[in-house]
């Protein structure tokens, strides 16, 4: 029951919070803040809604092409845990036709427990493709999230039970001039089975996993 429980918290309280960041890096010396709302749907009065989860998103445009970013997991500070996600995005290959841009983020995620002291780290790597179109560059993207468990063993001396997650995702940001607008679906462990978990979890591939659901905004300045 345990190990159900952690993978329940894997899916809703970590992996989950936040959609990809900064897939387009920032123009060079640009600033960006962003909100970001949403989660891994689940059942919840016989309605399917996705799970609140917000953050505050900060980047920087270190130079072309690579951009820095920083956040702040709001809902998880509510419930006494500081909760960042942190890192860089590159692009590496220029779209040409319809062959893609394709960018990678790497990051780091962090939480610290304020009542029990407990610290806990994850590495992740983000790879995106995407397609920029009209006057603002807006853009549609497929991509795949991956997130590493370092640790054997986890809360309460169960075992690990994955040390690599798969997130595949896709999504659309609309570019104005300086506010972005922007919605991800991204499918959780889609290899992990659902129904045993003490969460209803909703997902589009049954009984595996959980589908999530981002909206968010973005001012640059």
């Amino acid at each position: 029951m345990r190990k159900l429980i952690y993978f329940a918290l894997i899916i809703i309280g970590l992996s989950s919070c936040a959609p990809a960041r900064f897939i387009q890096p920032l123009q060079e010396k640009e600033h960006a803040l962003s909100f970001s709302l949403g989660g891994p749907m689940f059942n919840f009065s016989d309605m399917t809604i996705p799970a609140p989860l917000s953050s505050i998103c900060y980047g920087y445009g270190l130079k072309e092409n690579l951009s820095l970013f920083g956040s702040i997991h709001t809902t998880s500070l509510a419930f006494g845990n500081f909760q960042s996600d942190f890192g860089a995005t590159y692009k590496f290959l220029d779209q040409k036709n319809f062959i893609p841009n394709i960018s990678a983020s790497a990051a780091g995620n962090l939480i610290f427990n304020f009542n029990e002291a407990n610290t806990h780290f994850w590495p992740q790597l983000d790879v995106n493709a995407y397609w920029e179109h009209g006057k603002n560059n807006s853009y549609f993207y497929v991509g795949m999230s991956n997130w590493f468990e370092l640790a054997a063993k986890r809360a309460h001396d169960e075992p690990s039970i994955d040390h690599w997650l798969l997130h595949p995702q896709l999504g659309y940001q609309y570019n104005l001039e300086s506010w972005s607008f922007f919605a991800e679906v991204k499918l959780l462990a889609p290899t992990h089975l659902n129904d045993e978990v003490l969460i209803d979890f909703r997902s589009i591939t049954g009984n595996y996993g959980s589908t999530g659901l981002y909206l968010g905004v973005t001012k640059k300045f």
